[in-house]
């Protein structure tokens, strides 16, 4: 039998609480499972972008020289991927003990509401266990949207708007306004959510891995 390991990033999938009492798995952990068995047997990734994710990965050493700033401190990023026997994973910094994990939101108004999710928290749990951390710290970081993204952004408003006459200067303007925060105090554009590890949490996301591999082993096209 193979051996399913969960990526750190996709353990809130995992870890969702199913509708039914009588369920073991939720539908979300299901579909996740069945998308990493697929890439595990046959080579085929479940291929999923957003302008939000081309950001992200985009602007990533920004939010890190950005969080360097905003410590005070010179942060590198981490290439070093680990794994056990159920999760893997690879945080982007350890510094001082602590392992930070930095998300760039793609607008103000994401920014604004910046919060430790479910997916965030146990992300950050499952890189604690691996890299033998007891604290995690979450980053949003307000960083301005490529230029590249900005320009598919107006074409898109555009070609939408065939029967208007539009301006395309002023779109490109609007929408530069919209993506990118000269305006705002870098230090307003930082955002820290620490937290412990939960060794509990730990247990109960072992004990889900098992009926998650029961699942995964039992899978078929």
């Amino acid at each position: 039998m193979s051996q399913f390991k969960i990526r750190c990033s996709s353990i809130g999938k995992v870890m969702t609480e199913p509708r039914s009492k009588t369920e073991l798995l939720s539908e979300t952990a299901k579909t996740y499972i069945r998308e990493q068995w697929i890439a595990d047997k046959f080579g085929r990734h479940k291929e999923y972008t957003s302008k939000a994710i081309q950001k992200g990965l985009a602007n990533e050493e920004e939010g890190i020289t950005m969080l360097s700033l905003h410590l005070n401190d010179y942060l590198l990023k981490n290439g070093e991927t680990k794994e056990n026997e159920f999760i893997k994973g690879t945080c982007d910094i350890i510094k001082n003990g602590i392992v930070y994990d930095i998300k760039c939101p793609y607008d103000l108004f994401t920014f604004s509401k910046a919060e430790v999710t479910k997916d965030y928290w146990w992300q950050l749990q499952g890189y604690c266990h691996l890299f033998g951390l007891t604290k995690a710290c979450l980053v949003y970081v307000l960083t301005d949207t490529p230029a590249s993204i900005i320009e598919n952004e107006v074409r898109s408003i555009i070609y939408k708007m065939p029967s208007i006459d539009v301006d395309a200067m002023e779109i490109q303007a609007m929408v530069t306004k919209q993506l990118t925060f000269d305006d705002i105090d870098d230090m307003d554009k930082v955002k820290l959510f620490y937290f412990e590890h939960d060794q509990e949490a730990i247990k109960k996301l072992k004990e889900k891995h098992a009926i998650a591999s029961d699942y995964y082993n039992s899978l078929t096209l």
